[in-house]
């Protein structure tokens, strides 16, 4: 009986621990696919925002990424409301004339008053190496995996004319080991004493039952206060102090697109010239009003300095985080990262970002408390390596007890 239980225990706790697998696969084989036809860039965002609801509503997850050139798409922990972070670096002269539609697009949550982006002595930045970021160089091997890239093993038959034989041993090379994946090359800078520079916001907005960014009066959703399992859609958008949020900020964001790319889309009119032609002098200063509608809260968040996407750049493979403080909530949690790749015209597999879904470490304790609520069993789910943390018990207790010696 007891092989029994413990054999549904495992069945329970793998079925759970296996759903946000299965959720960043489908993202990644949509990615694969280009169902997201700029490769999950600004003008992804709407794309992807629908495909990580659909989701959150039918999976119970919450997706989301961060990329090589600095954004970030989300759908917020309460599922009412989206979060996202523009293409480029933090980190800029608040003086510079390019990056003055920037400057101006933080606002205070209490309030909705404009707030300037400025960075604090201190404060962490992304620095390129080259313009851009753009050159690339091969991704180094993980210290830690290097054990695991290659297996050898003898093989009877096995002799000096066979291909890959060497006195008698056959070297198997594991698959990750022979795929070369190449790598951007920046650091991590911090704002010196005196130094003026601004942050590209991470921004987070009301949204419709599109999961579309949205201000718009009567067409916002919000949880039902006597039911939360209900979605209401006919609530509006304010700053916690109860104004109502209504921005349209003008700028030649990301968001909008480039209108010198003619295989993208554009969400500003093209400026053309006499002869019909895209005016490239005019294209530079277009803009567009619509990449921060429904924003009530912004905060200087670059998802290449999380730890989730450092390990995922150093590991290159899918794997679980350590139990670690999330950015957001404060809640620690652990966080299931799947790397994106990208093939470039020169036929390299080129690291471009990370898909993660985290989990809660009380919802993993809900899970199994729901899942062993008439059990006299008591189910704990800990970390395989030292400190050995406990993740999640189908008992109430304190989640960062020590479980083995």
């Amino acid at each position: 009986q007891g092989r029994e239980i413990q054999q549904r225990v495992f069945e329970n706790v793998d079925h759970f621990m296996n759903a946000p697998v299965l959720a960043t696969k489908i993202t990644n084989r949509a990615y694969d696919i280009h169902a997201f036809p700029h490769y999950l860039q600004p003008l992804d965002r709407n794309h992807a925002l629908s495909h990580f609801y659909v989701q959150a509503i039918s999976m119970k997850l919450k997706v989301y990424y961060g990329l090589e050139s600095g954004t970030t798409v989300l759908i917020t922990d309460d599922l009412m409301g989206a979060s996202y972070r523009e293409s480029g670096n933090s980190g800029y002269d608040l003086n510079d004339p390019a990056m003055q539609h920037y400057r101006n697009v933080c606002v205070n949550r209490d309030t909705g008053a404009t707030e300037e982006c400025a960075m604090g002595e201190g404060d962490k930045y992304v620095s390129c190496t080259t313009e851009n970021c753009d050159d690339l160089f091969p991704c180094p091997e993980d210290p830690d995996d290097a054990s695991e890239a290659t297996a050898t093993a003898t093989a009877s038959n096995c002799t000096s004319t066979d291909t890959d034989c060497v006195d008698g041993t056959v070297t198997t090379v594991d698959s990750k080991a022979s795929v070369q994946r190449w790598c951007r090359d920046y650091t991590f800078e911090k704002v010196k004493p005196g130094e003026q520079l601004g942050y590209l916001p991470r921004s987070y907005s009301c949204f419709d039952n599109m999961a579309q960014f949205s201000q718009t009066p009567g067409e916002i959703i919000y949880p039902d206060p006597d039911d939360p399992d209900v979605v209401k859609e006919d609530g509006t958008c304010t700053f916690r102090g109860g104004s109502l949020v209504s921005r349209e900020v003008s700028g030649p964001f990301a968001y909008c697109g480039n209108p010198m790319d003619p295989t993208k889309e554009y969400r500003a009119p093209i400026p053309l010239d006499s002869d019909g032609n895209v005016d490239s002098t005019a294209a530079a200063s277009v803009t567009c009003d619509n990449t921060f509608a429904g924003v009530y809260r912004t905060r200087d968040y670059d998802p290449r300095m999380r730890s989730w996407f450092t390990t995922s750049k150093a590991k290159l493979r899918p794997f679980w985080t350590e139990p670690y403080v999330f950015f957001s909530s404060g809640s620690i949690g652990i966080t299931w990262t799947e790397p994106l790749f990208q093939t470039d015209a020169a036929g390299r597999s080129v690291f471009e970002g990370v898909l993660c879904v985290d989990y809660k470490l009380d919802q993993i304790s809900g899970f199994l408390e729901e899942a062993y609520l008439d059990s006299s069993t008591f189910i704990a789910v800990y970390e395989a390596t030292a400190p050995y943390y406990m993740i999640g018990s189908s008992k109430s207790s304190p989640l960062s007890k020590k479980v083995l010696a």
